[in-house]
């Protein structure tokens, strides 16, 4: 499988085999980028999003005048606001892009406004199974047309699931909850858990470290998706597993 990982201009980016994804854009009235004078050439640019999102056109153009200055592959979107703006601000991308023959990664509920987009599926599965899940997305895009994001889950879900009630931990938290508690594997979902009780709440913790994350790597190539993303400082302590 061919990864990618995604980094700040100041992250320092580890050895291994992979691209390297620029994550040092963001919207706003115009597209803001924190590469300023760096010699940064070459791999995908990430845009983040941001509650201020200006014109899709003024955007767009901005977005590719930087992806063809800089070189880049092509332009991965991470959206998390829902709206209208969005997606019309990823079908025109969608259009640059196909213009000047440059690839684009979006999330998977703008799949259908970029009709030659790779999608972008979250492997942070937590019901169900994950082989369902990304059957499932093979099954509505094509394994071609996919890519995986390969999130690090790290949940704290206070029972009963019904309450749905659940909470990110850090890194250091999570290292300081599971300290000295049974582990064990869910085949379902991919993934590690362990249980522990505070105060009358009884809690159900899932998280994933190299092995899973490799294994999550596996199944969906094992279905002909051959791409994945990761992020740091997401992987930071990992990533000599992940991508050596």
């Amino acid at each position: 499988m061919q990864f990618y990982l995604a980094a700040g201009i100041g992250d320092t980016l580890p050895r291994g085999r992979f691209r390297p994804v620029r994550a040092a854009y963001r919207l706003g009235p115009r597209l803001l980028s924190a590469v300023g004078n760096a010699p940064v050439q070459g791999g995908l640019m990430l845009v983040g999003d941001s509650r201020e999102c200006g014109s899709s056109d003024v955007l767009a153009r901005d977005i590719m005048r930087e992806c063809l200055r800089r070189k880049y592959d092509g332009v991965v979107l991470d959206w998390y606001h829902n709206g209208a703006d969005r997606g019309t601000l990823t079908a025109r991308i969608g259009q640059l892009c196909a213009q000047y023959g440059c690839r684009l990664f979006v999330p998977e509920p703008y799949a259908a406004y970029a009709a030659h987009a790779t999608v972008l599926i979250n492997t942070a599965v937590t019901n169900g199974t994950l082989k369902g899940y990304l059957h499932d997305a093979v099954r509505r895009f094509g394994a071609s047309r996919i890519a995986l994001d390969l999130e690090r889950l790290r949940l704290d879900f206070t029972l009963p699931h019904s309450s749905n009630i659940r909470r990110p931990l850090s890194a250091p938290e999570l290292r300081r909850l599971k300290e000295g508690k049974p582990v064990y594997d869910s085949q379902e979902l991919c993934a590690r858990y362990f249980n522990y009780r505070s105060g009358n709440d009884n809690h159900y913790v899932l998280f994933d470290d190299a092995r899973t994350l490799r294994a999550k790597a596996s199944i969906a190539e094992n279905m002909g998706i051959r791409e994945g993303f990761f992020m740091l400082p997401e992987v930071v302590d990992i990533a000599g597993e992940l991508l050596g």
